[in-house]
């Protein structure tokens, strides 16, 4: 998405890209900032997302539309947002964004998805680690980075 920040893989080759999109499960977790406060330290979210008529997803009874489990951690709170993590099992795109929203926590920045703030002037969404297997050795790696600065300082006031 492009309005979002963090990690990302780029192959060099098609033989490796086909290997990193085919062949090997990618494992993406996300710190973002929210509006409000979650009632747990952690939880579970499930939902079965569809996207309606305009791109966006809506939930749907069971069985139908896109599964998608993400757990959830409450990191810190302040200024009426918070910053969780998001470890989805699966990761498609617009899902912690709809997924967030359902909560009644839309991702800071996120008007499509009900977002009444924006003081970053984007979507507060960061990729901050990623998990695969080495396209040659096929052992498991994980590139991270860090909580992005300014996502800190939103929930701090600083």
């Amino acid at each position: 998405d492009k309005k979002e920040s963090g990690l990302m893989i780029i192959a060099i080759g098609l033989k490796t890209g086909r290997y990193l999109r085919e062949e090997t499960e990618l494992k993406y977790r996300h710190y973002a900032v929210v509006e409000g406060m979650p009632n747990q330290e952690k939880a579970n979210w499930k939902h079965y997302l569809v996207k309606n008529s305009i791109g966006l997803f809506k939930p749907q009874t069971y069985d139908k539309g896109n599964e998608s489990n993400v757990e959830v951690q409450h990191m810190n709170s302040g200024n009426g947002m918070s910053l969780l993590k998001f470890s989805p099992e699966e990761y498609f795109k617009g899902q912690l964004r709809a997924q967030s929203a359902l909560q009644g926590m839309p991702i800071v920045g996120d008007k499509r998805y009900g977002s009444k703030l924006n003081p970053l002037q984007r979507t507060c969404l960061h990729i901050f680690s990623l998990s695969f297997n080495h396209p040659k050795t096929e052992k498991p790696m994980e590139v991270k980075t860090r909580v992005p600065s300014e996502f800190l300082r939103l929930i701090k006031g600083k």
